[in-house]
């Protein structure tokens, strides 16, 4: 995957978006264009307000293609996003790019590294994910709704490249298990092979008694908002394809792949059998917490929710999983890590 990003100041930009997007400080036009095998999207994002803001390159493509910021459709159906769900730690400063009044800033990516487009014909790309953005004597960021999208046709599809999943990869080693309860391993310490075993050996078990607790309760309502028979089916539908995926599959965890940054705890990709998990996974304690707070246990889950349940990110945090299961319940029964949680604390409900 390639990314390119450029810093360019226009203030007649700025000034041209001001009246279309008064109410947001920060605009994005975006474009694709096949080349001889790539689509290439580009993004730029201006300042349009009168003073400076930073904005959070983290779920977007300044980051590159680490997030699903974008949804593709063809003929009405929507493309599965196939590239990397990352479990991380809350945003730090140096994930945020200073954006002066009037400045514009821009990524171009590869869509086809994420999303498999095979057929001919045309494609609607819409940008997903809200920005976040923050002033410097504001300590809290603000959400940025965004609609923008555009469209593509494709009249030589088979020649754009496929995805590709971790080429040249390194990593310490690998534990692959074959049910819930034993494992063979592949480098890694004696002290993270035997955290990693003691949390797995009880997911079955505890995916088994979250979907048990699904009911018309307080608990339930706290993390997936307003009780309906289709979206508790939808919560112990995830619970048991963890189950049955966790054992009917070989599943592997890798250690410490070479490819994670400091503020990784683990990834993985739909439909996969393989978590990876980085070096920040070690710093945490290992079964899961009356507290809600992150564990190791609680991340594997996370992650499971991801590769077998099809689970997608939406927000983080507890504080953040409740307002969504109040705002939007249907956003909640996907959001992985309303899954962490309520796994983790059903254990103690």
């Amino acid at each position: 995957m390639k990314i390119f990003v450029s810093l360019l100041f226009c203030i007649a930009s700025a000034l041209a978006f001001k009246g279309k997007y008064t109410e947001w400080p920060v605009s994005l036009d975006m474009s694709c264009e096949p080349s001889s095998s790539d689509v290439d999207c580009t993004f730029d994002f201006v300042n349009v307000a009168g003073e400076d803001y930073y904005l959070l390159m983290r779920n977007t493509p300044l980051e590159g293609l680490l997030s699903p910021f974008i949804a593709v459709y063809h003929k009405g159906h929507r493309l599965e996003y196939e590239g990397k769900l990352i479990h991380r730690r809350p945003p730090t400063k140096d994930e945020y790019i200073l954006l002066k009044a009037g400045e514009k800033v821009s990524a171009t990516v590869h869509i086809n590294d994420v999303f498999t487009l095979i057929h001919d014909g045309g494609y609607t790309i819409e940008y997903i994910k809200p920005l976040m953005v923050l002033q410097e004597e504001i300590k809290m960021p603000t959400e940025v709704k965004i609609n923008s999208a555009t469209y593509i046709y494709l009249d030589n599809a088979r020649k754009v490249s496929l995805p590709r999943k971790e080429v040249g990869l390194r990593s310490k080693g690998s534990v692959t298990i074959e049910s819930c309860t034993t494992a063979s391993f592949s480098g890694g310490n004696s002290s993270q092979q035997s955290d990693i075993l003691k949390a797995h050996k009880k997911l079955c078990t505890e995916f088994a008694n979250a979907k048990n607790n699904v009911s018309d309760s307080s608990f339930y309502k706290t993390w997936f908002g307003t009780y309906t028979s289709a979206r508790a089916t939808i919560v112990k539908n995830v619970c048991q394809k963890c189950v049955d995926g966790l054992t009917s599959k070989t599943v592997t965890y890798v250690i410490e792949p070479s490819n994670c940054q400091s503020n990784w705890n683990a990834y993985t990709y739909k439909g996969g059998t393989k978590v990876y998990l980085c070096q920040a996974y070690n710093n945490y304690d290992v079964y899961c917490k009356s507290s809600g707070d992150p564990t190791k246990e609680g991340i594997l889950a996370h992650e499971w929710s991801h590769a077998f349940g099809y689970t997608d990110d939406y927000v983080y945090g507890a504080a953040n999983n409740k307002q969504l299961a109040k705002d939007n319940p249907n956003k909640a029964v996907d959001n992985a890590d309303t899954y962490e949680y309520y796994y983790c604390l059903a254990q103690f409900d």
